[in-house]
C-alpha cells in the first residue's frame, strides 16, 4: 500500500492558475458551474485550482465547493449569480467552515487524480463526523450551516460505499483508517494529579440505654428528585461499530484464570506477532493484521464471555488482559492486542508510550480516586494500573466511531465461578434466635478488591450509591434471605424493618476504616459479611439491599457530616420519629450504626438530632 503524502507538490500537480498567487483547489462541483476563460465557458472540475480574479458562473441550485489548504477554510458557493470568484468568496449568502489538518488532507486526497488515487489515505471516520459539528458560517445562519453539516454527511455516505467495493466489511476500513492515522497522531500528554479520597469526620457510634420515640413525627428536611443526589441512568455496554462475523474454521483454545474462574477463548498459535519496536509504523502495521479474519473469533468469543458472565467494563478490561497474555505471552504483544480487542468491541481507549513500554488508557467519566489520569480533549483516561505514577506519555490520540467511556457501575451480578469463604456465624443480639450462616464467595471478594472507587459530577456521595445499587450475589442470597424472609413473615412494613434494623445493629462489629484498613474504604454488601468488621457506610449499604431485596420499600442513604445512615418510605404506613421528605413522601430514618438495645425505625443519632446539614442519595428500588 502506498502512503499519500500531502505536501505543496500536490499544489503544483493540480495547478492551473498563475505561479505563486492564492489559489483555491475544486473540491466538488454541482450543476454546471463554468469559469469565463478565452475560448469561452467552460465547466469546472474537481481537482483543478482558481484564482480570485477568476470569472464564475453559479446555476440555480448549483455549487461550487473549494478549499484552501493555507487558511484551512473550505468554502461553499450556491448563491446564483455570475462574478469574480473574490466576490463570491466576500457574499454572506456563501459560507465557510473551518476544517482540521486531517480533514483537509483527506479532501486533497479525494480530488487528486480524480479520486482515484484515494484508497485509505483518509480522515478516520470520527473526525469526518466532527466536523460537521464544527462549521462556522460567516452570516452565523444556522440554515447554510445545516446545509453545510448535510453535506458532509452525503459525503462521508457515498465515501462508505466506495469503501465497501474495496474491503470485505466497513470494520475492516474504518481499521485501516485508524491504523493511517496511528502514524501521526502521537503527541506528549502530561498526567493530572490523582484525586485523593475525602475524608469525613469520625462519629463515634452511639449506644442508646433507651429506645423510647416521641410520639410526633419531626419533619427536618423537605427536598425533591432535583436537590437529592442520584446517579444518572446506567448505559449499556458497548457494542462495536459493526459486527464481527465468526469465522467457520477450527481453532485450538487458550485457556486463562480471573478472579478464580477459567475461560477458554479460540486461538491459533500462528498467529501469534512480535512487536520488534513501539515505532508508529510498526503499531500501524500491527493494527491492520490484527484487524484480518484471523482474529474474529478471538474476538467473538471474548464479548461471548462478557455477555454470559455479565461482566461489567472493569471486569472486562481486566479479562482482556489476562486473555491477550494467555494467546501472545506477558509484555507489549499483550498490551497490544487487548487494547485492540477492547477497542473493536466498542470502548474509548488510547495506545500510548512509555520508553520502551507499551500501554493502553481507558477512558471513564468517573472520578477514579487515588489514581493519575490523562486529560485528553477534556475527557479523562487511566492506566490499568492504578498504582503507577507517570509524569509524561506519548499518547497516540486517535478517535474510533461510536467509542463509549467505561462505567463504573455494577449492574448485575457477576458471575465468577462459586468457592466459598470462611463460614461466618451471624447472630442478632437483641433475637437470638435470628442466626445464619453464610460464606461469601472468595472471588467476589478478591474482584472487589481491585475495584477502583470513584464518583461522578464531581459528587463524593455518588460513590456510595454506586456499592449500594449493585445486586447482591445469588450465593448469599440463597443463605441469608430464606432466614430473614421466615423472620418478617406476616409482619407489617414497619415492624419487618425494624427487625432487619435491630439484625445490623447487633450482629456485626463496628470499627472505623483507618484503624483497620489505613484509610476509608467503602464496602459492598457481601464485604460486611465476609470481613468480621464494618462501619457506618458499610452498615447502610448492606441494610438498604436487604430493606429493598426483602420488602419492596423506597430506600435513601442519609449523609450527615461524617456520618452515614438511611431512610425508608413506608407509603401508608406512619410510624413516630424523624423523617425527611422527598417529593411529598416521608422518609423514616434508620440507623444501623447505633449500638446496644437497638434504636427503631425514626430514631437518628442523637448528635443530629436537631441536623439540619443533612443530604438524601436516592437509590434504585
Amino acid at each position: 500500500m502506498k502512503r499519500i503524502v500531502f505536501s505543496l507538490m500536490v499544489l503544483v500537480c493540480l495547478a492551473i492558475g498563475q505561479a505563486g498567487a492564492q489559489t483555491y483547489v475544486i473540491y466538488k462541483v454541482v450543476g454546471d458551474v463554468t469559469i469565463q476563460t478565452g475560448k469561452g465557458k467552460v465547466q469546472l472540475k474537481a481537482g483543478e485550482q482558481l484564482s480570485p480574479q477568476a470569472k464564475l458562473s453559479i446555476p440555480f441550485k448549483g455549487q461550487l465547493q473549494l478549499i484552501d489548504q493555507a487558511s484551512s477554510n473550505r468554502y461553499t458557493l450556491k448563491n446564483p449569480g455570475t462574478g469574480t470568484l473574490e466576490s463570491m468568496l466576500k457574499d454572506t449568502k456563501n459560507t465557510v467552515g473551518k476544517v482540521t489538518q486531517q480533514y483537509m488532507d483527506y479532501m486533497l486526497a479525494q480530488v487528486k487524480d480524480g479520486g482515484k488515487s484515494l484508497k485509505m489515505e483518509h480522515s478516520d471516520v470520527a473526525t469526518v463526523t466532527r466536523e460537521m459539528q464544527r462549521t462556522v458560517a460567516k452570516n452565523n445562519s444556522s440554515d447554510d450551516d445545516f446545509d453545510f453539516a448535510e453535506d458532509l454527511e452525503k459525503e462521508f455516505d457515498d465515501f462508505v460505499v466506495e469503501v465497501d467495493r474495496e474491503f470485505d466489511t466497513f470494520r475492516d476500513s474504518v481499521n485501516y483508517i485508524y491504523a493511517e492515522f496511528m502514524k501521526n497522531g502521537w503527541k506528549e500528554f502530561k498526567s493530572s494529579p490523582a484525586i485523593p479520597k475525602p475524608k469525613d469526620e469520625k462519629v463515634k457510634p452511639q449506644v442508646n440505654k433507651s429506645i423510647e420515640m416521641p410520639k410526633t413525627a419531626f419533619l427536618w428536611f423537605r427536598s425533591s428528585k432535583k436537590d437529592a443526589v442520584k446517579l444518572p441512568k446506567p448505559k449499556p455496554q458497548p457494542t462495536p461499530m459493526a459486527q464481527i462475523k465468526e469465522e467457520p474454521k477450527e481453532e485450538p483454545t487458550v485457556s486463562f484464570n480471573l478472579y478464580g474462574t477459567t475461560f477458554n477463548v479460540r486461538f491459533d498459535p500462528n498467529n501469534k506477532f512480535t512487536l520488534p519496536n513501539l515505532e508508529p509504523g510498526t503499531l500501524s502495521k500491527t493494527w491492520v493484521s490484527l484487524s484480518s479474519k484471523n482474529y474474529n473469533n478471538l474476538i467473538r468469543d471474548c464479548m461471548d464471555i462478557r455477555f454470559e458472565k455479565q461482566l461489567c467494563d472493569w471486569a472486562y478490561l481486566n479479562m482482556l488482559q489476562k486473555a491477550a497474555a494467555a494467546c501472545v505471552g506477558e509484555g507489549n504483544e499483550a498490551t497490544m492486542l487487548a487494547g485492540f480487542i477492547y477497542c473493536q468491541s466498542g470502548y474509548r481507549m488510547r495506545l500510548c508510550r512509555d520508553g520502551n513500554r507499551l500501554d493502553v488508557l481507558y477512558a471513564s467519566d468517573y472520578h477514579i480516586y487515588d489514581c493519575d489520569y490523562f486529560r485528553i480533549d477534556g475527557q479523562a483516561f487511566y492506566l490499568l494500573d492504578k498504582k503507577r505514577k507517570i509524569a509524561n506519555l506519548s499518547i497516540c490520540n486517535v478517535p474510533y466511531p461510536n467509542e463509549q467511556s467505561m462505567s463504573l457501575m455494577l449492574n448485575a451480578e457477576q458471575k465468577l465461578d462459586y468457592e466459598a469463604g470462611n463460614k461466618r456465624n451471624i447472630v442478632s443480639e437483641r433475637d437470638r434466635s435470628l442466626k445464619v450462616d453464610v460464606a461469601v464467595n472468595k472471588h467476589l471478594i478478591e474482584f472487589y478488591n481491585n475495584y477502583p472507587s470513584s464518583m461522578i459530577n464531581d459528587n463524593y456521595m455518588t460513590r456510595w450509591s454506586m456499592y449500594a445499587n449493585t445486586p447482591l450475589d445469588e450465593h448469599v442470597k440463597e443463605q441469608l434471605y430464606p432466614v430473614l424472609r421466615e423472620k418478617i413473615k406476616g409482619m407489617s412494613k414497619v415492624e419487618a424493618v425494624n427487625k432487619l434494623l435491630n439484625f445490623i445493629q447487633t450482629s456485626f462489629k463496628y470499627e472505623y476504616d483507618d484503624d483497620v484498613w489505613g484509610g476509608d474504604r467503602v464496602f459492598f454488601a457481601e464485604e460486611s459479611l465476609f470481613y468480621p468488621s464494618c462501619d457506618c457506610e458499610d452498615r447502610a449499604i448492606l441494610l438498604s439491599r436487604l430493606v429493598r431485596d426483602l420488602t419492596g420499600q423506597k430506600v435513601v442513604l442519609v449523609h450527615y457530616p461524617g456520618h452515614l445512615a438511611m431512610a425508608v418510605n413506608f407509603g401508608d404506613e406512619q410510624p413516630n420519629g424523624t423523617y425527611y421528605m422527598l417529593d411529598d413522601e416521608r422518609y423514616y430514618v434508620c440507623d444501623p450504626t447505633i449500638l446496644g438495645a437497638g434504636a427503631p425505625v425514626g430514631m437518628p443519632m442523637n448528635v443530629f438530632a436537631d441536623c439540619k446539614d443533612v443530604n438524601l442519595i436516592l437509590l434504585d428500588n
